[in-house]
């Protein structure tokens, strides 16, 4: 049978489609999330901005911007362009200044408002791409990650030059291009993210219909996990879902306006069971997709895989893979010693469980002669058959976890670190 099918192990594991656990205790769950990252300091990187203390925010605003847009890392890091070349003294300069704090902070104002288009959420005011090494076009040190229409924003800072936003999002804080913000009040902006009647969407990535009458309705992009109000009657209409979008009226303010999704979308109205078959299921229509460093390209990184899948069942996760793993939820179970010590570890693990390595992470999916497989998004490996050599693959593929890890003789297995189970 063929390995990159999800039916090969489903099929070949029992109780895949036994309720792991219900609705209830994912909820109990959500919550203990939240707890356990106000307790473990995870200032922004995981929030509940319906309770927020705003005052409290804005005296820790010089704070989330040290975390977040560090000046020092900015101006004694070498970084590169696309092109390969260094970015110059003079740029990074000016981006430092971009995100002073002249002001006191009891005079700077909170604002609330929504993302109105998908969005690249960056560590410092620019689109500039920010390479680690000149010939690394993969990883941007700029780029945080990617935020879907509807994502609820505390509109924080202005930049200097009154391009860009500093916002806090429920999963990440960092700086927007004012133009995919929508100004709105609280309760406005809250209301709507907290909708009952909604579409879950379940396949990778999914867009709106074009609008002839309103060109700023048209191709909304969504992925999975994302939550779309309906609209009212919005399941009935033929053919299509009628749903309700965020964007900017002429006085540039947010109000919501109705498009339609159509129906041969993979969606759901409400969260999936979780179960080990949905985990699988899900996983698999990633398979194959680029690899996105923050959400690059609309495609996924390790963690926002993972973020994504447990999205479709209600499970409210981290965005960062060391996040996730540090986060006290659930049961971690750490890895030590050698490899049969790691294998009777894996031996104990359910599918759909998460592995974690220093600064990556993998949805488990079981042994099979002797072999222990994983499904991820990483960026290749290192062959261990015939003639070893790396294949940079930079998607989402089903390995080996006895493969090398690219560039290095350590093995995936011997670089584990933690197993989680969010339940």
């Amino acid at each position: 049978m063929d390995k990159e099918k999800p039916s090969y192990w489903i099929d070949f594991t029992s109780g895949d489609n036994d309720v792991i656990i219900n609705s209830e205790k994912i909820t109990k769950l959500n919550q203990d999330f939240l707890s356990a990252a106000k307790r473990q300091d995870f200032l922004g990187y995981y929030h509940d901005l319906a309770k927020i203390k705003e005052k409290k925010l804005t005296n820790q605003l010089k704070l989330l911007l040290e975390k977040i847009s560090p000046p020092t890392s900015l101006l004694e890091s070498q970084f590169y362009d696309r092109r390969g070349n260094e970015i110059s003294p003079a740029i990074k300069e000016d981006l430092a200044r971009q995100i002073e704090i002249n002001k006191d902070l009891k005079d700077i104002s909170l604002k609330w408002g929504m993302i109105i288009k998908r969005s690249n959420l960056r560590a410092y005011p620019t689109a500039k791409e920010f390479y680690p090494q000149s010939d690394n076009k993969v990883q941007d040190l700029g780029q945080l990650t990617a935020l879907s229409p509807g994502t609820p924003a505390i509109i924080l800072l202005s930049s200097k030059n009154d391009n860009w936003y500093f916002v806090l999002t429920p999963f990440y804080a960092g700086w927007l291009k004012k133009e995919m913000v929508a100004p709105g009040e609280k309760q406005q902006v809250l209301k709507y993210h907290q909708q009952k009647d909604f579409l879950l969407v379940l396949e990778s990535r999914i867009e709106t219909e074009p609008s002839l009458a309103d060109t700023s309705l048209s191709t909304y992009k969504f992925q999975m996990g994302d939550k779309i109000p309906l609209a009212p009657g919005g399941k009935a209409q033929p053919g299509c879902y009628s749903v309700k979008v965020p964007t900017l009226s002429k006085d540039e303010k947010l109000i919501f306006k109705e498009t339609f999704l159509a129906k041969k979308n993979d969606v759901a109205l409400d969260y999936l069971p979780y179960t080990g078959e949905n985990i699988i299921k899900q996983a698999f229509k990633m398979l194959g997709e680029r690899y996105g460093w923050g959400g690059l390209l609309n495609r996924r990184d390790c963690s926002r895989f993972i973020k994504d899948i447990f999205a479709t069942l209600g499970l409210k996760l981290p965005r960062d893979a060391g996040k996730q793993e540090e986060i006290d939820v659930g049961e971690s179970i750490p890895f030590s010693g050698g490899n049969k010590k790691r294998k009777d570890i894996l031996k104990s693990l359910t599918p759909g469980d998460v592995l974690y390595m220093p600064g990556h992470v993998m949805l488990y999916l079981g042994e099979r002669a002797g072999e222990y497989y994983v499904i991820h998004a990483g960026s290749g490996y290192r062959t261990i058959e015939g003639e070893k050599k790396d294949r940079p693959l930079y998607r989402v593929f089903v390995m080996k976890l006895s493969q090398k890890i690219k560039g290095k003789e350590k093995s995936y297995l011997q670089a584990l670190s933690t197993a989680k189970k969010f339940y």
